[in-house]
């Protein structure tokens, strides 16, 4: 009986020092832990957030590598797992319009033929072009757990863009309206796909784009800025969380005073 009773205190023994050793390892690990946490870089502590913080709200440009293409607007873009980017529609020549139709032209001088009138003939000067064109697509990151890699995020999308033609003929000076007569023809819309990879990061951002198509046809660069969206909001959260907290304190004193009699 009595070897049962110290076999029983032995192991009760060996447990309890087992048992303060996994907490005093726990305790040391948490300090580790905590002393690394207070000494990392920016991109380490990045590299700790989890895909669901890695979302941001971004503002880039492109940047082409033939000085005869046309400028372009920013791009508004949500990278996340699967995200998504739109740029602002753009247009070139808006200053071009209308001032006259082909029936008109054609009315005014049938006219002037049956009247026996004499006029010179309008006649084609020049044709030009109007644009309106967006991008939007999809964005998605494929590699999440890669240390460098889950930087990556590929879009795949589209460039539409609406043709407008315009035609400029010569003033026969049968109609209302002085200088050329600019006439609206036709308009079109034309699809054309665009690649593109980004490498991201919380505050900035490099990437390069292929359009198969359109009148930014080619290869291009883009630069923007990030808003790292998850970041933002878990700060956000904490802050409010210790105003919370110290609201509450406050309120205990201000109870604890007011029971505690002096």
């Amino acid at each position: 009986m009595i070897k049962v009773f110290r076999v029983t205190c032995l192991i009760l023994m060996c447990s309890y020092s087992h048992a303060q050793d996994k907490d005093l390892a726990e305790l040391l690990m948490g300090i580790g832990d905590s002393v690394k946490q207070l000494t990392l870089t920016p991109i380490e502590k990045y590299n700790r957030f989890k895909p669901s913080e890695r979302s941001y709200l971004s503002y880039s440009h492109p940047i082409y590598l033939s000085s005869n293409q046309p400028k372009s607007s920013g791009r508004i873009s949500l990278f996340h797992k699967f995200g998504f980017y739109s740029n602002l529609p753009y247009k070139t020549n808006r200053e071009l319009e209308a001032n006259m139709t082909f029936e008109e032209i054609s009315s005014a001088e049938n006219t002037a033929i049956l009247q026996g009138q004499s006029f010179p003939r309008s006649e084609l000067q020049d044709s030009a072009i109007k644009t309106s064109s967006i991008d939007y697509g999809f964005i998605f990151a494929p590699f999440l757990k890669d240390r460098l890699a889950k930087n990556l995020f590929f879009s795949i999308g589209v460039t539409s863009t609406r043709i407008l033609d315009y035609s400029t003929y010569s003033n026969n000076s049968l109609v209302h309206t002085t200088g050329d007569l600019i006439v609206y023809e036709k308009s079109r819309v034309e699809h054309h796909a665009e690649l593109g990879l980004s490498y991201v990061l919380p505050y900035f951002q490099l990437g390069f784009g292929y359009k198969f198509g359109g009148f930014n046809e080619g290869l291009y660069t883009s630069a923007g800025v990030n808003l790292p969206i998850g970041i933002i909001l878990k700060s956000r959260n904490k802050k409010n969380g210790q105003k919370n907290k110290l609201q509450q304190l406050q309120k205990d004193a201000e109870n604890f005073k007011r029971t505690t009699p002096f």
